[in-house]
């Protein structure tokens, strides 16, 4: 993945909200190893239908935020090769 920080959107502690401490710390360790490392290790929550759930829904908002940054990227990249803004004329 290619930035150094993802996002979670506040819509998603919905998903979480009624988890007890230990579903929530599985759930946390295996998006945070998605999101750094672009594999998920979902050993901790596999076999829990629940949890699964939950990370797949952030997983996907991951990918799709993932997706809008490279795009923005590639723009600014181009938009970069044009040689920016032409100066000001002082009057």
């Amino acid at each position: 993945m290619g930035k150094d920080n993802f996002l979670l959107p506040k819509g998603k502690y919905r998903s979480i909200q009624h988890m007890n401490d230990d579903e929530a710390g599985k759930l946390f360790k295996a998006v945070y190893c998605y999101a750094v490392t672009g594999e998920p290790d979902t050993r901790e929550i596999f076999g829990d239908r629940f949890l699964c759930t939950a990370f797949e829904e952030i997983k996907d908002y991951i990918d799709s935020n993932e997706e809008r940054y490279k795009e923005r990227c590639e723009v600014n990249r181009e938009n970069g090769k044009k040689g920016g803004r032409p100066p000001k004329i002082e009057e």
